[in-house]
């Protein structure tokens, strides 16, 4: 009988309570029985299924093992380890104790190299030759992985319930709740923060957020990733469509009468308040091409063919005989190899199942991609300029695959002109008809259903986009609005009935500095309006009335009389006093730009840079309390010990703060009362968050750092 062995773990980055490892072994007859029981991985399944499914995994295993390492073990044992290497040392007990039913063992890695991780592993056994596959998100990817996920998640919750009952009760944003982050090669993409904190892939993740000296967005590395116990969720609303889900404690920003940004928790906010959102997201550099071989779908029912000087050197690297091998194990007969050898091209998932990677850009620079016999063909590397970008925000709005055919519903001649021109820069077929166009290209095809989807409700803007510069994102958006952007009252408005591409764009406009308006419309379709700046006094880029004290205070110390400024600054005298005494919402900033020109440059330094800032500010328009509970997530940015703490995430980019405390004044209540004794068994000394408290360390305001 042949086994498979899960591996997962639970409570890796908490402060309070144990880390537990849980490892199940099961028949590969039951593995399908498993799947039937709707397995997953953990987080992703509410506590009551988790509850329900855990006895039934326990029966339908053949053995299992559920190790619990106390937050004291943890600390001592991180004296001379890294918390890697304390995980390491127990998923190899858990293998060497199910070694002689030598088991297919999956583990779910907790490092981004796997190979490097798989090799550790290896290391701690007694037995070397044992038969590991090691993969981020394994959880997710592997039943046997996501029973054990449940095992160790159910006996975690249980251990924190018994701590709840003993001490009391002890707890951000939701799992779902999605923020922008750049990885070291600067791929961007937004991305549920829940999913960020439990990946296992934490070393060089940077994200978006607010300097506290220039008001400016810029890019800055996580340096934690901390995750809080199921708590409230409530959902805020801003104007123009702007929203977050947060917990009750978790803190946005308002100006404060100093000018400066206040953190203030969403509990302590007031229907009418203003809230710092971002309104520009500077970035600096984009892709300028993507390799199309590493990311077109073949296999042999619909292969993709590489062609090119790359093949001589496939065949001479690996030989002949092997390459006619892994052909006829993939179900190729014996002399289509000598085929593909001759006429100088092989199949896409014949060379990714090869040991070096001969897709490298360096390699396949002048490499061709083609299906269907050559009829139609691509360059494998893609430059990204402005007519494929074009084409690609146009097929998003009014695009879809027929066949081997790119279909785009459009009979303006312009708009057809400029795809036909696009198709010949490409160097693949087209025809007219009727309705529109017709690309013939079955690799176009594969790209775009990959990339953006088939169905209206459905489709999506390519994760790549937000790695794209602000020139090839303002094409991209060109090409959308050709195709399902209108004018109305001299602004763009774009109508969806796809709910990804709703959210992805109103972010895309914050690269290009353009507010947008967002509401849902009846039958489930989606407006998108982008906003003139300073048009008129409810615009976002307008500042909050309260910088009204600063300006009396100003005119005081110059000792002008309102109607002398009213003279001095061409503006009505009413309007003036209406600034100083804070009646109207929010203050033009050309308003306040007259006004300040006839004060000294030092006493204005502080509105100068809220006037250059990156920040735009929405008044509150509701908190809901959604009655339901979550695990909660948080970043920690401080960057070489800089306190940044904010980001930017929820729908259109809000300022949210952390400071790599608890967000829940329950735990931070709970954990300073906590006496030293319990203090030393339940809670991690070694993360920053006891440590933080353990020192006295207070959280501080923005304008504090």
């Amino acid at each position: 009988m042949s086994f498979l062995l899960g591996i997962d773990e639970a409570g890796r980055g908490a402060v309070i309570g144990p880390l537990v490892i849980a490892g199940i072994l099961i028949s590969e007859e039951n593995e399908n029985k498993l799947k039937k029981l709707g397995i997953k991985d953990s987080k992703k399944l509410s506590p009551e299924k988790r509850d329900k499914l855990f006895e039934k995994i326990r029966n339908l295993s053949e053995d299992f093992i559920i190790l619990k390492i106390s937050a004291k073990q943890i600390d001592n044992e991180m004296e001379t380890k890294s918390l890697n290497e304390i995980e390491i040392k127990r998923i190899g007990q858990i293998i060497d104790s199910f070694w002689l039913k030598k088991p297919k063992i999956y583990l779910d890695a907790v490092e981004a190299n796997t190979e490097k991780f798989k090799n550790k592993v290896l290391e701690k056994l007694k037995n070397k030759d044992e038969n590991i596959v090691a993969e981020n998100e394994a959880d997710n990817k592997y039943v046997v992985v996501g029973g054990a996920s449940i095992l160790a998640k159910v006996t975690r919750d249980r251990e924190i319930e018994k701590l709840h009952s003993k001490y009391g009760f002890f707890g951000s944003l939701p799992y779902q709740e999605r923020i922008l982050i750049e990885n070291r090669k600067g791929d961007r993409k937004l991305e549920q923060i829940g999913k960020v904190v439990e990946n296992k892939e934490k070393g060089n993740l940077y994200t978006y957020s607010i300097d506290p000296n220039s008001l400016k967005i810029k890019k800055y590395k996580i340096t934690n990733f901390i995750k809080h116990t199921s708590q409230p969720i409530y959902e805020i609303k801003l104007n123009y469509g702007k929203k977050v889900r947060l917990t009750l404690n978790h803190p946005i920003f308002k100006l404060n009468s100093n000018l400066n940004l206040m953190p203030i928790k969403i509990s302590d906010l007031k229907v009418g308040d203003y809230i710092a959102a971002a309104k520009y997201i500077d970035i600096r550099k984009g892709i300028k091409n993507l390799n199309l071989a590493k990311i077109v779908p073949s296999s042999k029912k619909s292969p993709v063919y590489l062609s090119g000087k790359i093949i001589s050197k496939i065949f001479r690297g690996e030989g002949f005989k092997k390459i006619q091998q892994l052909s006829i194990s993939q179900g190729y007969s014996r002399v289509r190899s000598y085929e593909w050898e001759r006429k100088s091209y092989i199949p896409l998932h014949i060379v990714t199942s090869l040991k070096r990677d001969y897709l490298k850009e360096r390699f396949i620079n002048d490499a061709i991609l083609y299906s269907r016999g050559r009829k139609s063909s691509i360059k494998a590397i893609l430059g990204l300029n402005k007519e494929f970008t074009w084409l690609l925000g146009l097929y998003l709005a009014e695009g879809y695959t027929k066949g081997y055919n790119v279909c785009i519903s459009n009979t303006d001649h312009k708009v057809l002109n400029e795809i036909e021109y696009t198709c010949k820069n490409l160097n693949t077929s087209y025809r007219f008809d009727k309705d529109g166009i017709e690309i013939n290209s079955g690799i176009l095809c594969k790209l775009f259903n990959k990339w953006v989807g088939n169905s209206a409700y459905k489709k999506r803007i390519p994760n790549f986009i937000f790695s794209c510069s602000k020139e090839q994102i303002k094409n991209f958006i060109r090409g959308y609005l050709d195709g399902d952007g209108y004018m109305d009252e001299n602004n763009w408005e774009v109508e969806t009935r796809s709910k990804y591409i709703f959210y992805d764009l109103s972010w895309l406009y914050l690269f290009l500095n353009k507010p947008t308006s967002s509401f849902k419309q009846s039958r489930g379709r989606h407006v998108i309006r982008e906003l003139s700046q300073n048009t008129n006094s409810l615009s976002p880029d307008n500042i909050p009335s309260i910088i009204g004290k600063t300006i009396k205070k100003l005119r005081l110390k110059y000792k002008i009389s309102q109607r002398k400024l009213a003279e001095l600054t061409c503006i009505d005298h009413g309007i003036t006093s209406r600034i100083e005494n804070q009646k109207s919402g929010s203050i033009r900033k050309s308003t306040i730009r007259k006004i300040i020109k006839i004060f000294d440059g030092k006493d204005t330094k502080k509105i100068n840079k809220l006037l250059n800032s990156d920040i735009c500010w929405y008044t509150l328009k509701s908190i809901k309390n959604l009655r339901r509970k979550e695990f909660v997530y948080d970043l920690e940015v401080k960057p070489n010990g800089k306190n940044i703490e904010n980001f930017v995430g929820g729908f259109s980019g809000i300022l949210l703060h952390n400071s790599g405390y608890p967000s829940d004044e329950r735990t931070i209540e709970f954990l300073e009362k906590l006496d030293k004794e319990s203090y030393n068994e339940i809670v991690r000394l070694k993360w920053v968050t006891s440590k933080n408290i353990l020192e006295n360390k207070k959280q501080k305001k923005l304008e504090e750092f």
